[in-house]
Formats: structure tokens, sequence, C-alpha cells
């Protein structure tokens, strides 16, 4: 009985509170804690099964004293993580205890939202310019001719980019608002992820065309809860991502099976170190390459966004090699 009151104490604390053996084996989350990592491993596992998001936790939790203390950003969040040794009466040490104060909640958020902001001005001016600059030359008849129709074919181009670009934009915003957590019960429904990545992958034929992908589906029908427009989204992206950055001839091969979506492709992959930014807004390991491919540099974040919405594990293996393995696992 007094255990399962210190459970509910601990449980209405605003702070956040994470205990461990001396393995690194997590003992206890309150409320706060999950809520503030937002995490979905359970008590018994190592802190290093913490999700990929949570990097900034693992990296504290790694070398750490008692004592030590740091400021993390843990989903936009400022959260002070405090490190403590768990000692008995007799003075052996038996674990650690760590609290999570969440200490600038509204100035991250704000800030996050004003370099929003300026990144998307920063990546729409891009495309603008190049529109300008052609259409002048049509205007100023400096271009005529096939000239003129190149730089026509430019524009169109420049302004899909455009296009693509806004809609990223425009769903970031809809998930920072919380907006589909707001029309959760009317938006979900039982869907079958199968058809949606087949129905998605017909949809972006002539992409892989265009850059000569092979694209291969496999897998079967596989029920999950969700919203259709967020699953398309999140398929969308990572099959785009591996097509545009991919190999001359390469290939992409995606398997849905028992509720694990498996996007692999032969491309140019990810270097170690640069996994965990992935998720980053505007992110981009070879900018002016991924501009030249066309990317908006924010297919991940929302990828992120869907995964978290529909508690989902997002997994990236990567080798520069090979490519780069993508395993999306709901519940």
């Amino acid at each position: 009985m007094i255990a399962s009151l210190m459970i509910q104490v601990l449980d209405a604390l605003p702070l956040g509170v994470l205990a461990m053996d001396l393995g690194g084996r997590i003992l206890f989350f309150n409320r706060a804690a999950r809520e503030l990592l937002q995490s979905r491993v359970p008590v018994g596992r190592p802190f290093s099964d913490l999700e990929e998001e949570n990097h900034a936790m693992r990296d504290f939790l790694t070398n750490v004293r008692s004592g030590d203390k740091r400021v993390a950003d843990l989903f936009g969040r400022q959260v002070l993580l405090r490190y403590t040794d768990l000692v008995r009466a007799d003075a052996q040490r038996e674990g650690a205890v760590v609290t999570l104060e969440d200490i600038g909640e509204t100035d991250s958020v704000e800030n996050i939202r004003r370099s929003f902001s300026t990144d998307a001005a920063h990546e729409l001016k891009t495309p603008l310019t190049s529109i300008r600059g052609y259409a002048e030359c049509i205007e100023t008849g400096i271009a005529k001719g096939d000239a003129a129709t190149g730089a026509a074919r430019k524009i169109l181009a420049q302004a899909d980019r455009m296009q693509a670009l806004i809609a990223d934009i425009l769903t970031v915003q809809q998930l920072d608002a919380g907006q589909f957590e707001q029309l959760n019960a009317a938006a979900d429904a039982d869907l079958d992820l199968f058809a949606i990545t087949r129905d998605t992958l017909n949809a972006l034929e002539e992409l892989a065309r265009s850059y000569g992908i092979n694209v291969v589906l496999t897998g079967s029908r596989t029920p999950v809860r969700g919203n259709l427009q967020l699953l398309s989204s999140l398929v969308k992206n990572l099959v785009e991502n591996a097509v545009r950055y991919n190999r001359p001839n390469g290939s992409v091969y995606v398997n849905v099976y028992k509720k694990v979506l498996t996007v692999r492709d032969t491309g140019i992959g990810i270097p170690q170190n640069e996994i965990p930014h992935v998720y980053e807004r505007f992110y981009r390991l070879d900018k002016s390459r991924s501009k030249e491919k066309g990317g908006t540099g924010l297919g991940l974040s929302i990828v992120k966004h869907a995964c978290k919405y529909h508690h989902a594990k997002i997994d990236i293996e990567s080798n520069e090699t090979k490519g780069t393995t993508v395993t999306v696992t709901f519940p």
C-alpha cells in the first residue's frame, strides 16, 4: 500500500523522475518523465534503449557523475537534467535518480517558431530568385526560341519546388499547432498500411522513372488505426528520399508486413554521426545537392511527427557504401 501511495505521489509531481539500477536499467518513470521524454520504453530496459529522438538524454546518462546537471532540448522543451546517486542506509550505492525539470517550454517553442519562419523564408527565396531571373530573360528578349522554352521549363520546375515546399511548411505548421491531435477522433480510421503504401508508390512512379530508380513493393495487408493523410505523407516522404538520394540505376525496396514498414535503398547513405540530426527541419547533408534533387528539407521532420502521432517507432540504419534502411514499427 505504501509503495502504491509513493507511486501516486511521484506521478502527481510536475517534476520528471527516472530511477535506474547500477547496470543502467530503468526501474521507474513517473508520468512527467514519460511526457517529457515521450518514451514508450518499458521499465526494466536499459536507458540505451531510449528512442533515437532522446539522444540528448542518452548522451547525458552515458558519462555522468552524482551531482551533474545539464540543460537539454527535449522535443522543443528546455529541460534541466539532474543526476543523483541512489544510496542505501549503509552508504552503498545501488542506482541513480534523474530529475527532469521543464525550465522554458514557452521560450523554447517561440524560438523554434521564429527559427522556422526565418529558415522557411530563406528556402522560399531561392526558387523565387530563379523564377524572377528566368522571367526577366524572357521579358527582355534575351531568351528566344528554344532558349525561351528552356527558361519557361525551369520556371515551372522552380514553381513545382515552391509548391512542394509550401505544402510541407503548412503540414509542419498543422502538426506544431496540434491540429491532427485535435481532429483525432474524427480523422482516425481502421486502415490498411499495405494499400496506402501501394497507392503512394503508384503516385510516385513518374518520379522514380525520371531518376531511373526501380521501386519494388512486397508484403501483405497490414491493418493499422490512424490518420490517412499522415500515413500517406509518411510513406511518400520516406520513398521520395530513397529515390532522390539513390545511385544511378539504383533500387528502392519497400516492405509492409505485420505492422512494420521498411524502406531500403541502394543510395549514398548517411554518416553515422549525422543520423540523429536528420529529423531537424531544413537539415541537409549536402545543401546544394539536396536543392538540386528537389528536396524541401522537411520530409523527415514530417515523418517524425507522423510516427509520434501514431505511437510508432522509427529506426534508421545506414552505410555510406550500401545505402539506408528506415524501419517504422507500429504498435
